[in-house]
């Protein structure tokens, strides 16, 4: 089992970076979303999936959108998370 912070370098400001695009995508979209469901802590994205395409983040119903939204995934490209991978990590190959 990973840990999230296993991905990135130690000290790195990566809950901070998938916050903000998180936070972005979810304002493109028509819902009215939570802010507070995207807050960079860990228990925000607890949820998440190493896909091929980049990190997939899922939301708990209710986190970020109201149940009749359905549910909320975000997908972050590996090329907006590239500063703070590592370089020694499962991520290494993306």
């Amino acid at each position: 089992q990973l840990n999230l912070d296993q991905l990135f370098l130690p000290g790195s400001n990566y809950l901070d970076i998938i916050a903000a695009y998180c936070k972005g995508q979810l304002n493109l979209r028509d819902i009215a979303y939570f802010e507070e469901g995207t807050n960079p802590t860990l228990e925000n994205y607890r949820n998440w999936n190493i896909t091929q395409d980049g990190l997939l983040i899922s939301f708990d119903p209710y986190q970020v959108a109201a149940y009749a939204a359905g549910p909320q995934t975000v997908l972050i490209p590996y090329i907006e998370l590239q500063t703070v991978i590592d370089p020694q990590g499962p991520l290494a190959g993306y």
